[in-house]
């Protein structure tokens, strides 16, 4: 009996606008437990050079990145969805100038107003189309082709994030100090063998060539799975942190996990009515440490206090002694 799983393989054809291969001849491929593990690794956060500090909003839309901000100029933000408190904390407390780039948004129906000389809105799609309603990131490097200092990009684009970034060059990517990803179906990326080895090992391993993960934080919205090449959950929306290389003051041996919290201490959960999700110890390797115990715990307590019901106590319990586990 064919499960729903290999029913769905069968019909994937594309992947957020990456064409996959025709599966094998007999339907069945796996994805390499320890090639799946080598590109994990890059995703796993490692000891930033500058402590990490959060902008925008205390739920969904705030952002951990280092507090290393000083000589970027200018943010690329496509995917406003009429929400703009990180780019309004760069604007007002950093004096970076914002674009924001969402062909789906209106800007008389954003929650705060544009910023005067600071803040640009571009209603189109970023994409690599080439038509006339979208924008490509070279053609935004492009734009700002007089700027020499830094870029920072903050993307959530419901997935087109792995067609942008895989047809952004080395040249141009490497423009950005710092880049916020919200990476869309993970733990199907993880899973399934033609998006493993199409789009996202191909990113990560594009990504791992300039940059170092220095935070990771999933997104509850749509909750995990665990891939069967890795044996650990993995959460379905992951928000990550990348800092370039040459920001660390010895990039080529920074592969260390020591001083990394998970939770950080700012972290918080995106969607107060789902159950918190924290990653677990094959992320940090190594035992939660007490303020990320701590920060477990606020979670849970906002969590409860949301929905207001004494029932879900009973009803979580067994989530949350899995959690300190």
């Amino acid at each position: 009996m064919v499960t729903l799983e290999l029913a769905e393989l069968k019909q994937v054809s594309a992947f957020f606008g990456i064409n996959l291969p025709p599966k094998t001849a007999d339907g069945i491929q796996h994805i390499d437990s320890t090639e799946a593990r080598k590109a994990v690794e890059i995703l796993i956060p490692k000891k930033s050079p500058k402590p990490l500090i959060r902008l925008g909003s205390a739920l969904d839309g705030g952002y951990l990145l280092p507090d290393d901000l000083t000589g970027i100029s200018r943010c690329l933000s496509p995917g406003v969805n009429n929400f703009k408190f990180f780019e309004d904390d760069l604007a007002t407390k950093h004096n970076i100038k914002c674009d924001l780039v969402d062909a789906s948004s209106d800007v008389d129906c954003f929650a705060t107003q544009l910023i005067d000389g600071m803040q640009t809105f571009y209603p189109q799609w970023l994409d690599t189309n080439n038509s006339s309603d979208s924008l490509s990131i070279a053609e935004w490097i492009s734009m700002h082709s007089g700027d020499r200092d830094d870029f920072l990009l903050q993307i959530d684009i419901e997935g087109a994030e792995y067609r942008n970034l895989l047809s952004t060059d080395d040249h141009d990517l490497g423009r950005f100090r710092i880049l916020i990803l919200e990476l869309h179906r993970v733990a199907a990326a993880f899973t399934r063998p033609r998006i493993f080895y199409e789009a996202m090992r191909p990113l990560l391993a594009k990504l791992d060539r300039q940059f170092i993960c220095v935070h990771a934080h999933p997104n509850n919205a749509l909750g995990f799975s665990k891939p069967p090449a890795l044996g650990f959950d993995v959460p379905r929306l992951l928000e990550v942190t990348f800092l370039r290389r040459d920001r660390f003051p010895n990039p080529s041996n920074n592969r260390t996990s020591a001083g990394v919290s998970l939770p950080h201490p700012l972290d918080s959960t995106n969607v107060l009515k789902r159950a918190p999700f924290h990653l677990d110890t094959p992320w940090s390797k190594k035992p939660r440490d007490p303020i990320s115990s701590l920060r477990m715990a606020k979670d849970w307590i906002n969590f409860f206090r949301y929905h207001n019901r004494s029932e879900l106590v009973s009803a979580h319990a067994k989530l949350w002694l899995r959690q300190q586990a």
